[in-house]
């Protein structure tokens, strides 16, 4: 694969003391997981010196993320830009761990420094959203999409806010705008049918989206094909434990003698 690539291009580059050298050696030491390896090349005084933001995007972009974020706090950005490009990094690191209420103040920064960036309201937005903050989600939303009116992704976050809240007409009109520009991500769509909707009981919501969705002409083959599955088959959730064999068999008797359905799960 790649990685075998890499190895064969550092294989053959006759100067390893060249800065592409020792990145690529770098990178090759971070997927192999020797972390302190990579990081005693990257920071070798005898060496020209890499600049901390490209070690911190090296660290980020092979999954050592605290680590990056580790070398991030301890730069103090020079100018404007550079503050800009440090707080969205920052930010995108803050996000990835999960710690949503801080990256939510970055990106207030950020957008207090450049309030038409559509990017970063829909990334604040997408913050708000995982942190189950919905109005304040929609809220952001809405300004990414006066700022950049064909951000699919951000109808579809919208949508299933919107959705989430019981509007959903509107959600459903947000995810059909969101499939119209070919941005819809179908595997998402149908991990928040089945998570958010089916599995707190919001089925009438989960049958009206899987089936206006299955429905659309933007929709491709295999995606029409999973939302149509995933309308022909039902899960019986328990929330406590059957006292006999005899008691699941009469649940699923019950199950088929009021669904005509391929297959249903227990």
């Amino acid at each position: 694969g790649l990685k075998d690539a890499a190895r064969k291009t550092y294989e053959m580059i006759s100067d390893k003391s060249e800065m592409f050298a020792r990145e690529l050696h770098a990178s090759l030491l971070l997927m192999d997981g020797l972390m302190e390896e990579a990081m005693d090349e990257l920071t070798d005084e005898d060496q020209e010196p890499f600049d901390s933001m490209e070690i911190t995007r090296m660290l980020m972009r092979n999954g050592y993320k605290e680590e990056a974020l580790a070398v991030l706090e301890k730069i103090t950005p020079e100018d404007d830009d550079e503050k800009f490009v440090h707080l969205e990094l920052m930010a995108d690191l803050k996000t990835d761990l999960g710690c949503y209420q801080e990256a939510v103040k970055l990106y207030d920064q950020l957008l207090d420094m450049d309030p038409y960036d559509a990017s970063n309201w829909y990334e604040q937005g997408c913050c708000h959203y995982k942190n189950d903050n919905l109005s304040k989600a929609i809220e952001c939303l809405d300004y990414a999409l006066v700022s950049n009116p064909d951000m699919s992704m951000a109808y579809q976050v919208r949508g299933e806010c919107f959705i989430l809240l019981g509007n959903i007409d509107k959600g459903i009109k947000d995810l059909t705008a969101c499939a119209r520009m070919g941005g819809m991500d179908w595997g998402d769509l149908l991990y928040f049918i089945h998570m958010d909707l089916i599995e707190k009981n919001n089925h009438k919501a989960a049958k009206k989206v899987l089936t206006v969705m299955s429905k659309l002409e933007s929709t491709d083959k295999e995606s029409r094909c999973e939302l149509l599955l995933a309308l022909s088959y039902v899960h019986a959730f328990l929330g406590e434990k059957l006292p006999s064999w005899q008691a699941a068999a009469a649940l699923v008797r019950k199950i088929a003698e009021n669904y005509r359905l391929p297959y249903y799960t227990l």
